[in-house]
């Protein structure tokens, strides 16, 4: 199971960036209980990325590093310099940056592939979209398994809120130029986009 939130705003509103993140678990027994015993322990109902404190993200992060059975892909888009935003909108805008994010993922991918998306960031018409155009998407890079796409509230997986924090870490990072947290994700992979122009 692949999980995958985003951080900041596709559109006008909201800062420079937009990071759509993607979590592969080998072992997704352990970051559930990781989130229940965080929850427990703080009171909360969920992990909420942008709500978190400093020593609170920290703890979160070195649960997570304690064991090497994870890995991060994510896109960067540097709104400033991509104009087609308006164009295309929102909801086709996303499905073309999160195409790029799962390429690699469904390249990979050794038996059928199940992917989550955050239900409440995931824009309505996208969700009639997104399943269809990765389907489609799939044929041209020649996967063969079967693609299931699911849309669950975050408060009832434990996936989702830890795709959150890290989505919102990369987010943080590159709008507030700290590279901290930033540097204890483990990171498989990293798209800039778009990527001649970013940052400039």
């Amino acid at each position: 199971m692949i999980c995958i939130d985003e951080s900041g705003d596709s559109g006008d509103k909201g800062g420079r960036y937009f990071v759509i993140a993607a979590v592969e678990s080998s072992n997704p027994k352990r970051l559930k209980n990781l989130v229940k015993h965080f929850c427990a322990q703080k009171k909360i109902k969920e992990i909420k990325g942008s709500l978190l404190e400093v020593p609170e993200r920290q703890a979160l992060l070195n649960s997570l590093n304690y064991a090497d059975d994870y890995q991060v892909s994510y896109l960067i888009l540097d709104k400033k310099h991509f104009q087609r935003k308006d164009i295309l909108g929102q909801n086709v805008l996303f499905n073309y940056l999160a195409s790029f994010v799962c390429e690699d993922i469904f390249r990979r991918a050794t038996s059928e592939i199940t992917l989550c998306f955050d239900n409440r960031t995931v824009r309505t018409t996208s969700k009639y979209s997104l399943p269809d155009y990765l389907k489609a998407k799939s044929i041209e890079w020649n996967v063969v398994h079967n693609i299931n796409v699911h849309f669950p509230e975050s408060h009832d997986h434990t996936g989702i809120q830890i795709t959150d924090l890290i989505a919102n870490t990369i987010y943080r990072s590159y709008k507030y130029n700290q590279p901290h947290f930033y540097k204890q994700i483990s990171i498989l992979k990293s798209i800039k986009f778009p990527y001649q122009q970013f940052g400039k």
